[in-house]
């Protein structure tokens, strides 16, 4: 067998890798996560936007309706000066133009509200902020194990339910899966690779140390993950949901991908320490190198140029129909068990697979953003 067999080889078994991942995330999750009832004695849920009055003031409300038995506030944190027009909440901060910050934009909005923690004297360990983008919703079960935590911060698993089964919302599998393989292993050991800031929750104190204080655009809630990491900070992964918006538009899907692309090089080559540098550096390219070695394999395969028996192709087949049904097992899992969403999630796997690598590879020859680039949130009624 050649090196090039060999390596195409490793690549068609990874469906195993990442089923063995899901299921040790899932049972570590489960069994090592750490509760204290008596630690938190309040709790403050923190919507970051920029003028998306009817997202945000539907999602407060969705909140309200759990009809949660905890301590909690809402609070909304904008740049926009029209705080009337938000509803629910019970703190509404405008960034004051005065606030001098390294960070910019959506990280310029999170250290200001951080500092007015720091005023008000609310950034000890009995606090605990959730984060929120305007159009993510986490589960109820998501927000009562945040409370009960016994982390400096948490994540759970991000599924693109608020609008699934829009064509980007099956391309948004990828970060579930992400999630459910990667997350749950590398967060609960206190090594994150990914970090999103769509439902991380910390303590105030852990904010108080680590801050948002970065020479960043985006990718904020990456170099705050990794820095948590730096300051000795535990780490912890909940096995519960949270609930995003995906794009409607190819345009915003990009624009969007490019955006965390930039800020991930910008991250890398500035800010985070070598080990971090890694561990993202590697997952970058493994991820890219293992798809198109296979697909490529799979192709010279079937043209007669590569010479397996019988016994590696058979391994093959196997991990294939692993690999279509953890997509649907993610189209199940989103989906709330319907079978359309099983179907479209495994007829989509492949295409799911390169639309989450190709525009790695385009965004790196396209100019790097120079301010944070908003997608629409709802979709558009011509």
């Amino acid at each position: 067998m050649s090196i090039f067999e060999m390596l195409v080889f490793a690549a068609w078994l990874f469906p195993l890798f990442v089923l063995s991942s899901i299921m040790y995330g899932y049972l570590r999750s489960k069994l090592r996560f750490q509760e204290n009832m008596g630690l938190t004695n309040k709790f403050i849920i923190q919507i970051t936007t920029l003028g998306n009055y009817n997202i945000v003031n539907k999602n407060v409300a969705t909140i309200r309706s759990y009809n949660l038995h905890i301590p909690y506030e809402i609070w909304i944190v904008t740049e926009s000066s029209l705080i009337d027009n938000y509803h629910g909440a019970d703190n509404v901060l405008t960034v004051s133009a005065e606030f001098k910050s390294l960070a910019k934009y959506k990280a310029r909005a999170l250290d200001y509200s951080s500092q007015v923690r720091r005023d008000l004297g609310i950034n000890s360990s009995n606090v605990k902020i959730l984060f929120l983008d305007d159009d993510t919703i986490p589960s109820k079960e998501y927000i009562e194990k945040c409370f009960v935590a016994d982390y400096d911060v948490v994540q759970g698993i991000l599924q693109p339910r608020l609008n699934y089964g829009t064509l980007y919302s099956y391309i948004e599998n990828m970060r579930t899966l992400a999630c459910l393989s990667v997350c749950s292993i590398y967060q609960s050991h206190g090594y994150p690779v990914w970090v999103h800031g769509e439902g991380m929750c910390v303590r105030a104190s852990t904010e108080n140390e680590v801050g948002w204080a970065y020479d960043v655009i985006s990718s904020e809630d990456l170099v705050f993950g990794h820095k948590c990491v730096e300051k000795k900070m535990k780490w912890g992964f909940i096995w519960q949901s949270i609930y995003i918006t995906s794009p409607w538009t190819f345009r915003d899907y990009f624009k969007q991908r490019k955006r965390w692309l930039w800020g991930n090089a910008h991250a890398i080559s500035h800010i985070l320490n070598w080990q971090s540098k890694v561990r993202v550096i590697w997952f970058y390219l493994s991820g890219v190198s293992i798809l198109w070695i296979s697909t490529v394999g799979l192709i010279m395969d079937v043209a007669g140029a590569l010479h397996f028996d019988t016994s590696f192709r058979i391994l093959f087949y196997i991990t294939l129909a692993i690999w279509l049904g953890i997509y649907g097992y993610i189209g199940y899992f989103v989906g709330d068990g319907k079978i359309k969403h099983v179907l479209v999630s495994m007829a989509l796997a492949w295409f799911t697979s390169v639309m989450n690598t190709v525009p790695i590879c385009i965004g790196l020859f396209l100019r790097r953003p120079m301010r944070f680039d908003v997608i629409e949130k709802e979709r558009k009624i011509s």
